[in-house]
C-alpha cells in the first residue's frame, strides 16, 4: 500500500455490493475499478480548465 492508495469511508453497503457485481462481470479488481471512475468523475471545474 503507497500513501497515495485513497480510503474510502462511510460507503453504503448496499453500493459495495452493486460496485463488487460490477467488478465480477468486468472481472476488475475494486482498486481497477475505483481508480478509473475517479479518471472519468474526477477533478473540478477548476481543474478542467487548467
Amino acid at each position: 500500500m503507497s500513501i497515495l492508495d485513497p480510503f474510502l469511508r462511510n460507503i453504503d453497503p448496499i453500493a459495495i455490493k452493486k460496485i463488487d457485481k460490477i467488478e465480477k462481470e468486468k472481472q476488475i479488481s475494486r482498486q481497477d475499478f475505483f481508480k478509473n471512475w475517479f479518471r472519468k468523475k474526477g477533478g473540478t471545474e477548476r481543474d478542467k480548465e487548467l
